[in-house]
């Protein structure tokens, strides 16, 4: 009886992650030709159930986009609509995250990187570390928040 049981919930399992992966990789049918991208990011919106997630300075959203899918991955599409602007995108579980394009300079390229961390009341920081991702190359802010950190380009 209880091997019964194990196989049960290693078939529950197993079905569960096939209908995950299902979903996760949800296709769509879309068509559109020179829309503004506002209008394209509702249709995919509608048609995915994923929510566009950007920084409204960052994202020009009257440039015209076109897509023309049948039955593929939201990815193919994201990528097909992306594919000449200067704009990408990353998914995440319900979020489709537009960023700009990073511009590409030379390896060992370095710049320098300033900025203010403050608090929920828009005051300055204090020793907040400020650190390269993936280094541990670091500083802390001064008395008003401010840094100023170098680091390869892209970093």
């Amino acid at each position: 009886m209880n091997l019964k049981k194990h196989l049960a919930v290693l078939l529950l399992l197993f079905f569960g992650v096939c209908l995950y992966a299902q979903e996760k990789e949800k296709k769509i049918s879309l068509t559109f030709a020179g829309v503004p991208l506002q209008e394209a990011m509702k249709r995919i919106e509608k048609e995915s159930g994923y929510t566009f997630f950007y920084v409204a300075k960052q994202t020009d959203l009257n440039q015209k986009v076109s897509v023309n899918i049948k039955n593929q991955p939201v990815q193919v599409a994201l990528a097909t609509m992306f594919k000449n602007s200067n704009a990408e995108f990353e998914l995440t579980n319900t979020q489709i995250v537009l960023m700009p394009k990073k511009k590409k300079q030379p390896a060992g390229k370095v710049t320098n990187i300033s900025g203010k961390i403050i608090d929920e009341t828009g005051e300055g920081v204090i020793g907040a570390n400020v650190v390269v991702d993936g280094t541990t190359n670091g500083v802390i802010t001064d008395f008003d928040g401010n840094y100023t950190i170098q680091a390869p380009y892209g970093a």
